[in-house]
């Protein structure tokens, strides 16, 4: 009966473990990254010019014959 109650306690008791560590500094886990922060991007200028598609070889702009059936 003791152990069954010692369990149940233990059980209890496993939400309440990420409540007693310090709290994560959040300034240590920004990295830097090459791209600008994603709630920021609204304000930013951006180049509309120019190719954004490129391909090694320029293809047909029609649908290709059937090669096997």
């Amino acid at each position: 009966m003791r152990q069954a109650i010692l369990l149940a306690v233990m059980c209890m008791t496993l939400p309440l473990s990420g409540c007693f560590s310090p709290p994560e500094s959040s300034e240590s886990n920004i990295e830097k990254s090459i791209y600008p922060n994603i709630y920021d991007r609204h304000e930013m200028e951006w180049n509309w010019d120019g190719s954004y598609a490129m391909v090694i070889e320029n293809g047909p702009y029609e649908a290709l014959d059937v090669q096997e059936a």
